[in-house]
């Protein structure tokens, strides 16, 4: 109640109004705790509409606070809260939209009702226009590849046994009133005659653990920007359609500021994160930073890593920070107060078994001279700087959407043309 009183008189900018509104507000105060949030929005805005109209709160305002939320630190594995706000215009096409799109499998599709309406948000996001029937029936007309997965590209780089394990059959369904086999069952074989004894060979050393030796469905995957997808969400992409792709160790050195694709996709893979210390930004959200800086620096796995914005201005321009990259991908940071910080790849925790070493890169022929007085400036100079502090920018959204509604109020008491005048009849 007390966040709607001070919202809804935010615009109010005079002492004195605010004294009659706070007056008129406190002799009903008793009335509002058994009100909605609408209806006290509703008892607000008369009060401030009758002393002061250009402060009123408008449907404006609801509706340029529009906008799409993803994530919450609740969030399970697998697994992304989405949030919005909508139009009812669009809030209404979007739900027909969705609950079309959701109804067209046959009774034989093992999801829930909600099931289907999560998946058939995220076939739009895949720009696609159905959602396939997971009954297992080829013959069902609801059957096909579902756009989500034809949409997937699957980048193998640790883990390739996650794309040959099994489909968890849990993932959909209510299982607590239908239970369904986690495996389809298989039928016992008829037992063999036993053979004769023979001499076993000798038992062959263990070999060295590659990927295509860990048990299936272990391990997992990762989207960028959108954690770790396990690896029976893997399965079911794969098993819908999605397309395998193995992730190469590119260890060549470019020629170009930019790296290449297949460099870029291996250095965002390897980090996952910004690597500046305690900074968890994803990594398709951020720059690939030369450790060393080009051209004195290579275009190279082993002196390229993600930063984020923030972070990448943050080395570029504030003078004392320093950094030095390892071939693994480790970055060993020193702050302007000499501590010294280490971060790891982000993959390295979950994916313990890849080696993301590449090749040892010479050091650089001469190191660069010290920076100039007037090198420094120029520097600094170049930092991006906030035009406005915050108080600043408030009182000016403040005072813009006074103005707004100053110009509606205008507009709307303006008397109508005469009816009788020129060019009317």
């Amino acid at each position: 109640m007390v966040e709607t009183l001070t919202w809804r008189t935010r615009l109010i900018d005079d002492t004195q109004t605010m004294a009659a509104v706070d007056a008129q507000l406190a002799s009903r105060i008793a009335e509002f705790g058994a009100m909605t949030i609408a209806e006290l929005e509703g008892a607000v805005d008369k009060v401030v509409d009758s002393v002061d109209p250009a402060a009123v709160r408008r449907t404006r305002t609801a509706v340029r606070s529009r906008g799409v939320w993803f994530g919450h630190p609740d969030d399970e594995t697998g697994i992304t809260s989405v949030h919005a706000r909508l139009t009812n215009v669009d809030a209404v096409a979007l739900k027909n939209r969705v609950g079309a799109m959701s109804s067209g499998q046959c009774p034989d599709d093992p999801r829930t009702k909600g099931q289907r309406l999560s998946d058939a948000m995220g076939v739009l996001g895949h720009y696609g226009d159905r959602l396939t029937c997971r009954c297992g029936d080829p013959e069902c007309p609801a059957a096909g590849i579902d756009p989500r997965a034809a949409n997937t590209m699957v980048h193998v780089f640790a883990e390739p046994a996650a794309v040959h394990g099994p489909v968890d059959r849990y993932l959909d369904g209510d299982h607590e009133s239908n239970p369904i086999p986690y495996f389809e069952p298989t039928p016992t074989p008829e037992p063999e005659p036993t053979p004769e004894p023979v001499r076993k060979p000798p038992e062959p050393e263990p070999k060295p653990w590659t990927p295509q030796s860990a048990h299936p469905g272990r391990g997992g995957a990762v989207v960028l920007g959108g954690g770790v997808v396990p690896a029976p969400l893997v399965a079911q992409l794969i098993a819908d359609g999605a397309k395998v792709k193995e992730l190469t160790v590119p260890d060549d050195i470019c020629a170009s500021y930019r790296p290449s694709v297949a460099m870029d996709c291996f250095v965002r893979m390897r980090d996952m994160t910004c690597r500046f210390p305690g900074c968890s930004r994803p990594a398709d959200f951020c720059d690939v930073d030369h450790t060393t800086p080009w051209p004195t620096g290579v275009t190279h796995p082993s002196n390229t890593k993600c930063l984020c914005r923030i972070h990448h201005l943050l080395k570029t321009f504030w003078l004392g920070w320093s950094d030095r990259q390892l071939p693994d991908g480790t970055v060993i940071w020193t702050s302007p107060t000499g501590h010294v910080y280490t971060t790891v790849p982000a993959s390295r925790a979950l994916f313990p078994q890849w080696d993301t070493t590449t090749a040892a890169l010479p050091p650089p022929p001469t190191p660069p001279p010290p920076m100039t007085p007037s090198e420094i400036a120029a520097r600094a100079a170049m930092m991006p700087r906030r035009r406005r502090t915050r108080a600043a920018e408030e009182a000016r959204r403040l005072a813009a959407e006074r103005a707004r509604n100053e110009a509606y109020l205008a507009q709307r008491d303006r008397p109508p043309p005469d009816a009788h005048g020129p060019g009317m009849q």
